[in-house]
Formats: structure tokens, sequence, C-alpha cells
């Protein structure tokens, strides 16, 4: 596996924009829309709190060219996936959102940002930018966030 791909780091990042986009025009109101800006702010707070806690080696680190990247802060922040955090927070507040509101294609958008989410985790990983573990931890932390946020902040 090569470590570093700018390919899937690049796919990774349209694909969240995709979601994020998605979950955005799919939401039909300001209101909605600012309740996942809201879902969204409070994951990026929370992912970055919680990198700087654990502190945990991106993948990179673990092989031969350790010495030459160890000096980068970013290369020991891997746990958990940003990215995917954020992809998860979005796909579950629009999925919270739009049952109880009954927006139309509800679940034809639910599949597609989910799927969506889905993919950003997978591209983190082959892009080499993180472990298993941690997008399945930016998963779990994005999708709480999201029902969270999609919760306590009811809009209509």
């Amino acid at each position: 596996m090569k470590l570093d791909s700018r390919g899937a780091g690049t796919a990774s990042n349209v694909v969240l924009v995709g979601v994020v986009g998605g979950g955005l025009l799919a939401s039909r109101t300001r209101g909605n829309a600012a309740m996942m800006v809201n879902a969204v702010a409070l994951t990026s707070l929370t992912t970055e709190w919680t990198k700087a806690l654990v502190q945990r080696s991106r993948p990179i680190m673990y092989s031969p060219q350790a010495p030459s990247v160890a000096g980068d802060r970013d290369n020991r922040r891997s746990f958990p996936s940003g990215h995917t955090a954020t992809a998860f927070a979005v796909a579950t507040s629009y999925a919270v959102m739009a049952q109880r509101q009954h927006l139309p294609h509800a679940t034809r958008n639910e599949i597609l940002l989910f799927t969506g989410a889905a993919g950003v985790g997978a591209l983190r990983v082959a892009a080499g930018r993180h472990f298993v573990t941690d997008v399945l931890g930016g998963a779990v932390l994005g999708a709480g966030i999201g029902w969270l946020t999609a919760n306590v902040f009811p809009t209509k």
C-alpha cells in the first residue's frame, strides 16, 4: 500500500464537499442548514480536541518514510478522522431532521449521504492518512454529534 496517496486524499476531499453540499441542499430550509452547520462546527471542534489529547501517529509514521516526516506535527493527529466525522455528522443530522419533517426523497438522500460518508472514510484509509480505527472512531463521533445536534436544535 502506498502511503500518503495524493489521488485518494484529493478524492476524499471532493467526496466530503459533495456530502456537505448535498446535505445542505437537501435540507431545504435555512433553519435546517443552520442546524447542519452547527453539527459540522461542533464535530470539528470535538475532533480537533480529541486529536490533541490522543496524539495518535498517522500510518506513515510506522513506515520507512517516518524519519523524513517526523517533524510534521499533523502526523501525530490521526485519531479520529475529521473528514469522516464531518461527513457522518452531516448524514446523521440530515437523517434525523428529514425523518422528523417528512422531507421528500428523504430515504434516497440518506442513502446517498451515508454512502458518501462511508466513501470518505474508505478514501482516507486508501490515502494512507488514517487507520481503519481512526475512521470508525470518526464515524461514531460524527454520527453521535449529528444525532445530538439534530435533537437539541430541532427546526422546521
